[in-house]
């Protein structure tokens, strides 16, 4: 391969110089001959030259000048000053302005040949770091690029798991809200329902009796309000801790039927159109379906209420997937604002003034976690909302094939003898006078008192309240079992905070038979009667 000459400028405008040049550098470099700086710097305009010889003194434009004019160029050649006199302030100007070298006339052959292959060495290095250093401000570029995509991924990332964290956040703040309501409420339920207790008793109670129908009524009513007052209590208790569901196979697809039906007249007469898509390869699962279709009518009666009063269009639909059922309810209502979807599922939060106990979608949100599932909901304000429902599905249990047995009361021919252990002395009494007509009954206002009367008395059947100040009832059945072991069947406990987990957990584990109050006076009897035919 042919290697390519480096090319060489000589600009003179006396001939002798240009040719003396032209000799002594022709054997390494291709030469270019000009007369004057502006035919020199014409064909620097086309053409690329790798060093310059330039006269410093030249008819028309000199060589300073033209000097000054070539090192404005992109990437210009080095520049090799030619002059008859050696003068420090020409050598100084020219070196200012960026000449290579200095060389005065008659010339130095080695000299001249030396001072070209430096030059042109010189002028190569230049281009080369010129390369090199554009190459890095490429690869610079391209590294922020690829930076900055990185920081935007990133970013994107820690704003996704910024948001999931608030979600927790709100999550856990909410269930600490809901858990410290639920210490509070449990504590004024207990007292709620001690004195509700007589009141609905003693109303059974007069209704035995032969009153005037006008009497009866009275009677009817007290009974009633204290019920409702009863299930009030029982709804405050639900919203921060459900009551352990009765699971049964349920097919949840039917449970939103059957809610809807509920609503039929509601629904004709209203300005909502509903429309229902239900998937029917939804299987079985267990669940108490009085509890999910709770959780279906409030979230049903919320879309109504946020479609009030142009009315408007509410989806319901059901799915599966995976392992778990999904239940959308999508309404086109007013939609809920950023600021009341943090507080949407804390208890007593409502939109609707007066209209509403704020307890709806809190008691749904603890129904829904006690079955191990989930309620989200997502809005925007004008365009409506929509609260999507997990249930995880449960294996259908197959039901025993052992019926009970009816429990058959066998008349005694004495009287049994009860004790009752109660602090409240209201409910002592009320208690007394239901079970003296068939029972003989003994009372007493804690446990100290009870374990007196075991030590000295014989008696078949224990009536006991969990909650007493002193002894409590489940230290008194612990006694039982070190001391008058065959007692510890026969024991009722009475509570009005059956959710509180410590109760709850000793229930279940002692086997013994509950009654929640305020209680039915006939349900009553009933668990007085099977704990005494009991074997």
């Amino acid at each position: 391969m042919e290697h390519k000459m480096h090319k060489i400028l000589v600009v003179d405008d006396e001939l002798s110089v240009r040719e003396a040049l032209r000799i002594i550098l022709k054997d390494n470099f291709e030469v270019i001959l000009k007369d004057s700086a502006e035919a020199g710097l014409e064909y620097l305009n086309f053409n690329e030259v790798d060093l310059v010889f330039l006269d410093i003194l030249m008819p028309g434009m000199s060589g300073l000048e033209a000097l000054k004019i070539i090192k404005t160029r992109p990437q210009p050649p080095e520049v090799v000053i030619v002059t008859a006199t050696r003068t420090v302030k020409n050598a100084v100007e020219a070196m200012k302005h960026g000449a290579f070298e200095y060389v005065t006339k008659p010339f130095d052959v080695d000299e001249i040949k030396l001072i070209a292959e430096r030059g042109i060495e010189n002028h190569h290095l230049v281009l080369e770091c010129s390369s090199l250093r554009q190459q890095m401000e490429n690869e610079k570029e391209r590294f922020y690029k690829e930076l900055e995509g990185k920081v935007r991924e990133r970013t994107a990332e820690l704003e996704e798991a910024n948001r999931k964290l608030r979600e927790t956040h709100e999550q856990l703040v909410r269930s600490e809200k809901l858990a410290s309501l639920g210490e509070l409420v449990a504590g004024v339920a207990h007292e709620l329902n001690n004195k509700l207790l007589p009141v609905l008793a003693y109303a059974q109670l007069l209704k035995e009796q032969k009153f005037p129908d006008g009497i009866l009524r009275y009677v009817d009513t007290i009974e009633r309000s204290a019920s409702a007052a009863a299930s009030v209590v029982s709804s405050l208790l639900n919203f921060s801790r459900p009551s352990s569901a009765t699971r049964n196979p349920v097919d949840l697809n039917a449970t939103m039927r059957e809610t809807l039906s509920l609503l039929d007249y509601k629904i004709k007469a209203g300005r909502v159109r509903v429309k229902v898509e239900l998937e029917e390869r939804i299987p079985l699962t267990m669940a108490d379906e009085k509890q999910i279709a709770q959780v279906f009518l409030n979230i049903i009666n919320n879309a109504f209420q946020a479609m009030e009063p142009n009315g408007g269009e509410l989806n319901i639909r059901s799915t599966r997937k995976g392992d778990n059922i999904f239940f959308t309810f999508t309404d086109t209502g007013c939609g809920i604002s950023e600021e009341h979807m943090l507080k949407i599922f804390d208890p007593f939060f409502s939109t609707k003034g007066s209209g509403g106990t704020g307890l709806g979608l809190s008691v749904s949100h603890g129904l829904i976690s006690a079955h191990k599932g989930e309620i989200t909901v997502k809005s925007k304000v004008g365009k409506g909302t929509t609260f999507t429902i997990r249930l995880p599905i449960t294996r259908v249990m197959e039901e025993s094939a052992v019926k009970e047995e009816p429990i058959r009361y066998t008349p005694q021919r004495t009287k049994p003898r009860v004790l009752v252990a109660e602090d409240d002395p209201d409910c002592m009494l009320a208690i007394t006078d239901i079970l003296k007509a068939e029972h003989e009954v003994i009372s007493v206002c804690n446990g100290q008192e009870a374990v007196k009367n075991l030590k000295k008395e014989n008696f078949d059947l224990l009536i006991v309240d969990c909650r007493m100040p002193g002894l409590n009832g489940v230290e008194l059945y612990r006694w039982l079992i070190e001391n008058k072991s065959e007692l510890q069947r026969r024991v009722i406990f009475m509570t009005g905070d059956i959710f509180v987990p410590e109760i709850k957990s000793f229930l279940e584990k002692s086997g013994c038979p509950y009654i929640t109050k305020p209680f039915v006076m006939d349900d009553f009897k009933r668990t007085i009667t099977a704990a005494l035919t009991a074997p």
